[in-house]
């Protein structure tokens, strides 16, 4: 990259995403400088290791660095300072239990609070920054919540620029998006925003309203929920009707004009299902527990520890850790199903979902309708 292109790039907010893209710039040939209130970012930076799986990080960290500082150097030296800090819903909206039947918003407390102190050291150093949020959030919440933060701060030039990136993936969806979608607050921000954006990839820089961008945003999220549910719902019905889930669904996948693309369009495992006993063991944090004493600790540290466990655990999925937003109980007073393989053995209630292959198909059933023959693919 020429000195001409090259630029000081910011994050308040080094977590599962701002670290990753971080990274992925500073491999552009930018200046990057970041802060986060957990500390123990830095130590991952200066040791050159994370504690979590995403790809590439730490391959970058060997080459490329993030210069962690306080938020008075970053307003100081940035041209463009990006805010990916975490907006989270209560556990209960996971997906990993029945969704209750009232409706709550994100919580925007820490974002907020981000805000909130960026522009207040702007306002004291008097210089036009560019601040670009990119934390997920409903449609009106930057005019009803970050709005009012900043009414009296003319030297804050706000953007709002959600991304789209699955974690574990992050650098390289980061890297090659399918294009930038950019909610416009202020002119100079966005042609800033968007010069920089050329230094890092050739996709379509796509401007629009701030609300607009905001609905965007959750609209594709909850459009890919769709296609997993509705491939699953056609497997479903091939496993209803004896028809194959992989030649119906690779058929539908042809259907390129109209059905639009074939990514997340593919029967498999969704979220929740029944039970496992108490006794079941999991790995979780690279310790193994039993789910009763899981129960126990979550409820106990959940507020102040991270409990991540292997997707191998119960989708065929090696290459991620995800977080554990909740561990429930229920009463249950039906037929309890074991079921056993060469190196391990579960016992389910009879409304746990397992995939499973029969007669050279992949389906997911509930445990009481597996057969003898069928092979498992999580035991």
């Amino acid at each position: 990259m020429s000195m001409k292109n090259k630029m000081n790039i910011g994050f308040l907010g080094l977590g599962k995403l701002g670290l990753p893209c971080a990274l992925a710039i500073a491999s552009k040939g930018h200046n990057v400088y970041g802060y986060d209130i957990d500390q123990n970012v830095k130590k991952y930076i200066e040791e050159k290791r994370i504690p979590y799986r995403e790809e590439r990080v730490e391959e970058l960290l060997q080459y490329y660095t993030v210069h962690f500082t306080d938020i008075e150097n970053i307003v100081n030296f940035s041209d463009i300072i990006f805010v990916p800090i975490q907006t989270p819903h209560e556990y209960k909206y996971e997906g990993c239990t029945r969704i209750p039947d009232e409706r709550d918003d994100f919580s925007y407390e820490w974002l907020k609070t981000g805000i909130k102190e960026l522009s207040d050291v702007i306002k004291m150093q008097s210089k036009d920054k560019v601040v670009v949020i990119i934390s997920t959030v409903l449609p009106g919440t930057i005019e009803r919540e970050i709005k009012p933060i900043i009414k009296d701060n003319e030297k804050l030039k706000l953007c709002y620029n959600p991304f789209f990136i699955a974690m574990g993936t992050t650098v390289n969806d980061f890297l090659n998006p399918e294009f930038v979608l950019f909610g416009v607050d202020d002119e100079y921000a966005a042609n800033l925003t968007e010069k920089f954006y050329k230094t890092i990839h050739d996709k379509p820089f796509y401007k629009t309203d701030i609300i607009n961008a905001e609905l965007i945003k959750v609209c594709y999220n909850t459009f890919i929920g769709m296609k997993i549910v509705y491939a699953n719902t056609i497997m479903e019905i091939c496993h209803k009707t004896g028809a194959d889930v992989d030649q119906v669904i690779n058929g539908i996948k042809l259907a390129t004009d109209r059905v639009i693309s074939t990514k997340y369009l593919s029967g498999g495992m969704g979220d929740g299902g029944g039970c496992v006993l108490p006794s079941f063991e999991i790995n979780v944090n690279n310790k193994i527990y039993n789910i009763k004493n899981l129960y126990d600790e979550f409820r106990k540290n959940s507020k102040n520890e991270t409990y991540l466990v292997d997707s191998a655990n119960y989708t065929c999925n090696t290459k991620q850790q995800k977080k554990i937003y909740a561990v429930t109980t229920r009463k249950y007073k039906g037929k309890l199903y074991t079921f056993k393989t060469k190196d391990k053995e579960i016992t389910v209630t009879g409304d746990h979902l397992i995939p499973i292959e029969r007669n050279n198909k992949r389906i997911i059933i509930r445990s009481d309708e597996i057969k003898k023959g069928d092979k498992l693919f999580i035991l």
